[in-house]
């Protein structure tokens, strides 16, 4: 089997529903809506727009939302982003790394049901036998990278930091059109709904460009924990006014997988001597990977928090 550095998969289950969606279920319903969204997993807002975009608004070729000038009514609720993303999205033609189909729930279980655990119980509401099901896959290896003397551990050479203090770091890997970001956060954007996250994610990265590259960089690796992070939760329905379909609340999974390129039994692999400006990851880090082709989008492939001390 092939050893790669970082491998994703991101999966979503958005649930038709047979008749009118419940009241307490829309965008800006109550308490039981936002408990539903708090998870350590903000969800997958690209995943979901593109979905809806391919399946579900054909019947709507201008969605406006209800509020001034099409803003979507009380700005802060968590299907803003889907929504100013179908808009956004409307301008490209298909994203191929995204595979999608509508279905019901025995076929879409036959099909991922293998590469996904859990969803029989947590992706399907019990009054849904059809859905959207939207996926994708990323298998990708560090441009430059070396084994750490430290197990557990792969030192990533950083190719750039921005930010006022340097705490963005920007990660290359052998696919051109692939970056990845990371930087440490605090116990409050751990637990950030869907929407929080992705909109924290798009503050952090335009207030902190890439700006030190070679020897102006404060630290030139990173280490990176091998772990293996299996994160679920659920997120908002796609509120009333941007779809002909009543939808349930999606149901997201991400998978991601770190490796440290641990030698197999008997093999040497010999490791470079650690960097002494190493940026440490001693707290809770986000991770987002970007896509150029989708760079006015402006939004990350995916987007996950992950506690090194966990790992």
């Amino acid at each position: 089997e092939e050893l790669l550095d970082l491998k994703v998969a991101s999966f979503l289950v958005l649930p038709l529903l047979d008749g009118a969606r419940p009241a307490s279920s829309s965008a800006n319903g109550g308490e039981e809506e936002e408990e539903a969204q708090t998870s350590s997993f903000g969800g997958n807002c690209l995943l979901q727009a593109e979905c809806l975009r391919r399946h579900a608004l054909a019947e709507k070729d201008d969605p406006k939302p209800p509020g001034v000038n099409g803003e979507a009514a009380g700005g802060d609720s968590t299907s803003s982003v889907v929504e100013e993303l179908y808009r956004k999205l409307k301008r490209h033609s298909t994203l191929q790394m995204v595979k999608s189909t509508a279905g019901t729930k025995a076929s879409i279980l036959a099909e991922e049901g293998g590469q996904f655990e859990g969803l029989a119980d947590n992706a399907f509401p019990e009054d849904s036998a059809q859905a959207l099901c939207g996926s994708f896959q990323l298998a990708l290896n560090w441009r430059h990278s070396t084994i750490s003397s430290a197990p557990g551990f792969l030192n990533v050479e950083i190719h750039a930091t921005g930010g006022a203090a340097d705490d963005v770091i920007f990660l290359e890997t052998e696919d051109e059109n692939i970056d990845v970001s990371i930087w440490k956060i605090s116990e409050e954007i751990a637990g950030y709904t869907q929407d929080k996250l992705y909109r924290h994610c798009l503050e952090k990265i335009k207030s902190s460009p890439p700006t030190k590259v070679g020897d102006d960089r404060p630290f030139d690796i990173v280490k990176l924990p091998e772990c293996k992070l299996s994160l679920a939760g659920s997120t908002s329905a796609p509120p009333d006014h941007l779809c002909s379909q009543a939808f349930g609340r999606p149901f997201h999974q991400l998978e991601v997988a770190l490796s440290s390129r641990k030698p197999a039994p008997g093999v040497l692999i010999p490791s470079a001597p650690d960097s002494t400006k190493a940026f440490e990851l001693d707290r809770p880090f986000l991770m987002c990977a970007w896509h150029d082709k989708i760079e006015d989008v402006e939004v990350p492939l995916f987007v996950a928090v992950i506690d090194p001390k966990a790992a």
